[in-house]
């Protein structure tokens, strides 16, 4: 089975939802044998598009949140003050609840972005246009500004 190098970035999102669609969605959710991503309809590319988003942001953020709180909240200087200087007075359910709305809006906006990308897959933006062939100042500016 072909595994992408780094899902996401190396085959890009059309490339990685293919690869999604082909190994994942196909094969263990419909029990499909056959790859024809041109009759794939818009509302599974969203909704493809939308769980990856989701499930790779929650891995981000359910790895890293922990850590910056490790190492923002949980250390104390010398004289066992918090390095932060946080007391707790924005109450004792203040981490729960921030964790709820970030689980929340993390559903929403990957429901927003994942419009763009399709239409970024679809070829209705400009992103993705031909640089010139010989490189004198236009396409490594473009390319490293873009």
């Amino acid at each position: 089975m072909e595994v992408p190098t780094v899902i996401g970035l190396g085959l890009g999102f059309d490339g990685t939802s293919n690869w999604i669609n082909k190994h994942v969605v196909d094969k263990y959710i419909l029990g499909v044998d056959e790859f024809k991503p041109e009759e794939y309809s818009v509302a599974r590319k969203f909704f493809v598009l939308w769980t990856f988003l989701t499930i790779f942001t929650y891995l981000l953020y359910f790895t890293l949140c922990p850590v910056m709180y490790h190492f923002l909240y949980t250390k104390r200087d010398a004289a066992g003050n918090n390095v932060a200087a946080w007391n707790w007075r924005e109450g004792k359910d203040q981490v729960r609840n921030e964790i709820k709305l970030s689980a929340w809006s993390i559903c929403v906006m990957a429901g927003m972005t994942a419009p763009f990308e399709l239409l970024v897959e679809q070829g209705y933006t400009k992103i993705y246009w031909d640089l010139p062939a010989r490189d004198d100042f236009g396409g490594g500016v473009y390319l490293l500004v873009g």
